[in-house]
């Protein structure tokens, strides 16, 4: 069987966008009635000014024709955070398959990012903020899975930040002076082919 898996997109918050999630991608002979348990990562939940949660891990539990059991590991990326005055960019999800197991494909997840800010001269000495949220991190092995920040001009109505999309997706940044919470990661992803 070929198995391909990815791990759940992190959430984004005021500040930023999640990441991505990892995959991983490995044949494997088995034997006719074996069983392969499968859990799929749950997306990172959003946030306003506070942590942004981080994408689950999806698994598979299998063993191959010679008797070995081995387990395949997509993180998930993680969600956009806040500590104190510094801003971070998540690191996008990982992979690994245990124990030692070598023909496999694997890929990180893309990084999440800070959102960011411009201020613009609106009349002689008077300044407006302008913020335009980041993407989401893409799920490795998929393109477009990042969810859109949103953007916020004042008095402009802006949107909710998307959320991102299976396979993997990191919600994209919200914006504190526009009361936007970031987007939803996106949940992550099984194929098994036989």
């Amino acid at each position: 069987i070929l198995i391909e898996a990815w791990g759940a997109g992190g959430g984004g918050n005021y500040f930023g966008s999640g990441a991505g999630g990892g995959y991983a991608s490995a044949h494997f002979g088995v034997n006719p009635g074996a069983v392969v348990t499968i859990t799929v990562g749950n997306g990172g939940t959003n946030a306003g000014n506070a942590n942004a949660g981080s994408g689950g891990t999806t698994t598979l539990a299998l063993p191959d024709s010679l008797g070995a059991n081995y387990t395949v590991y997509a993180t998930g990326g993680q969600g956009a955070y806040f500590s104190g005055s510094l801003i971070f960019s998540p690191t996008g999800g990982s992979f690994t398959i245990n124990p030692g197991y070598y023909n496999f494909k694997g890929e990180e997840g893309r990084n999440g990012a800070s959102n960011e800010y411009f201020y613009v001269e609106k009349t002689a000495g008077v300044f407006i903020e302008i913020v335009k949220a980041s993407k989401g991190g893409d799920a490795a092995n998929s393109f477009n899975s990042g969810g859109l920040g949103c953007t916020y001009v004042p008095s402009v109505k802006t949107g909710q930040a998307a959320s991102g999309l299976r396979p993997g997706g990191g919600g994209g940044g919200g914006a504190l002076a526009a009361g936007t919470n970031g987007g939803y990661g996106g949940a992550g992803y099984v194929i098994i082919r036989y």
